[in-house]
């Protein structure tokens, strides 16, 4: 099975970590640079 990948680009840490908040309840998993 092919796994999906999002980029994230925000440079608000407030948004940036909401998003990846969100992300996450979705089954996202979070992987930084």
């Amino acid at each position: 099975m092919q796994r999906e990948t999002v980029w994230l680009v925000e440079d608000e840490q407030g948004i940036a970590d909401t998003l990846v908040y969100m992300l996450q309840q979705e089954g996202f998993c979070r992987r930084g640079l």
